[in-house]
């Protein structure tokens, strides 16, 4: 599933191909992907506006228009988007096409319709409502402390808590552990200061890594298991065996060696 880095990466992507271009047309080809809104809504909302700004919040990406409306993608388990020139054949797996007046075309691509793309008027009610937790990119260490206190839960559990801290998923969690020598199991609760002080600057540093590399995980680190996740694969500190467990019904890989529980 398309994580923080991923998202950041396609938004950074859409500013470089696709803003301050007139919209001429909307196409969608499969209406499931669509929330909240319909078609002619789309279309009447979007012809002849630009997207002028894009933003994210977690796994949202949004494309705010010089009109009143606001685009949200979400790219659920498969999503990913596509600037190419107008002509191009239509993929089995692209759901909506923006068309501009420059002939070329920005696609939403999902292939299992796990995504989906709305109109939203204002991007603070729609966070509120969706109670979407604070951006694990861009929250300080002090918000990140206050986020833990209290809390009672295995911390892998915690990092992927949506409505809690957003934009960390199953595989990155792992990598944020792993980098910060905690066992995923390890209750938020029995963290030392230093630990969470590890914690913070770790999952900064893998998600800017990965954003960096344009998530492309061949290219990651040596030191990083992100291409490892296979049971039975050495450690790449200790030359130890990784380890696959559930941890709230997601598999999680770890070394056993270096995240003692």
């Amino acid at each position: 599933m398309p994580e923080l880095p991923d998202v950041e990466v396609f938004r950074r992507y859409i500013n470089e191909h696709a803003l301050k271009q007139k919209i001429s047309d909307v196409t969608v080809n499969n209406t499931g992907i669509l929330k909240n809104t319909s078609v002619s809504n789309m279309k009447k909302a979007l012809k002849g506006k630009v997207f002028s700004r894009t933003s994210r919040r977690g796994k949202y990406c949004f494309l705010e228009t010089n009109g009143e409306d606001t685009v949200v993608l979400h790219f659920g388990m498969t999503g990913n988007i596509k600037y190419h020139e107008n002509g191009t054949p239509l993929d089995d797996h692209e759901r909506v096409r923006f068309h501009f007046e420059n002939g070329n075309i920005l696609s939403f691509v999902n292939v299992r319709l796990l995504g989906e793309v709305r109109l939203i008027k204002d991007k603070d009610s729609f966070v509120t409502s969706k109670q979407i937790g604070s951006d694990a990119l861009q929250l300080s260490y002090n918000q990140f402390r206050q986020l833990l206190q209290r809390r009672s839960s295995m911390v892998k559990s915690m990092l992927m808590n949506q409505n809690l801290l957003s934009g960390i998923g199953n595989v990155y969690a792992d990598e944020i552990l792993y980098q910060s020598r905690i066992h995923p199991k390890k209750n938020v609760k029995d963290l030392t200061e230093s630990q969470v002080k590890k914690l913070y600057t770790m999952m900064k540093k893998v998600t800017e890594t990965a954003i960096k590399k344009n998530v492309d995980a061949g290219k990651f680190p040596h030191s990083y298991i992100t291409h490892r996740r296979e049971e039975g694969e050495k450690c790449p500190s200790c030359g130890g065996t990784l380890e696959k467990i559930k941890v709230s019904g997601r598999p999680t890989y770890f070394c056993p060696k270096c995240q003692e529980e």
